[in-house]
């Protein structure tokens, strides 16, 4: 799983960002790389959770969400970790906090939102494999196995740490309970926030 950050050129802690967004409601604004993606929702989750109102800013695509970002158009973004690594490197942006579960292995010292206190609070990019409903379960079996195999290998651990991603390998029954429990709750914030997609 590919984490997805809170970034600020000039605020440092998630409590500073809160304190400034409840002392100037409406006035703060976040970016994204577009209307309804995780990033848009992991602000609107953040909103949610923090009590706080924030404007959302869609681009179309990650590389303008951060552009205006550095310009300073923006106070804050929700950016994958592959996104937004490049520019922590540099010293252009400040990481505030990761929206994993757990720490990042590529930014140990950098704590979760819900370590920084924003209880229930996780939201990362995902990929998964997925086969036919009806693909018999030998089969489902045998790329389960093929595929846990090849994340275990260090050249695959490697490459995707180095993107900032970080393999799982769930079994078939819990990636599927993962997978519902991810939809359930995006549903609710999506209702709640009335997020469209453009």
């Amino acid at each position: 799983m590919s984490p997805a950050g809170a970034l600020g050129p000039a605020v440092t802690a998630t409590s500073n960002v809160v304190t400034l967004a409840k002392q100037n409601p409406g006035k703060m604004a976040f970016s994204s790389s577009g209307s309804g993606g995780s990033p848009h929702l992991a602000g609107e989750l953040l909103k949610m959770r923090a009590g706080i109102d924030l404007i959302h800013v869609p681009y179309k695509g990650a590389a303008p969400a951060i552009a205006d970002l550095l310009g300073g158009q923006v106070q804050m973004s929700f950016q994958t970790a592959l996104s937004a690594i490049p520019h922590l490197k540099s010293g252009k942006l400040n990481v505030i906090a990761v929206a994993s579960k757990k720490r990042m292995t590529t930014l140990p010292n950098v704590p979760t939102l819900a370590e920084a206190g924003i209880a229930d609070f996780e939201v990362s990019s995902w990929n998964g494999l997925f086969a036919p409903a009806k693909t018999p379960s030998s089969i489902v079996n045998a790329l389960h196995s093929a595929t846990i195999k090849a994340l275990q290998t260090q050249d695959i651990k490697e490459k995707m740490e180095a993107q900032g991603a970080e393999p799982v390998g769930s079994s078939p029954v819990e990636f599927k309970a993962f997978v519902k429990a991810e939809i359930d709750k995006w549903e609710q914030v999506i209702i709640k926030s009335g997020t469209r997609v453009d």
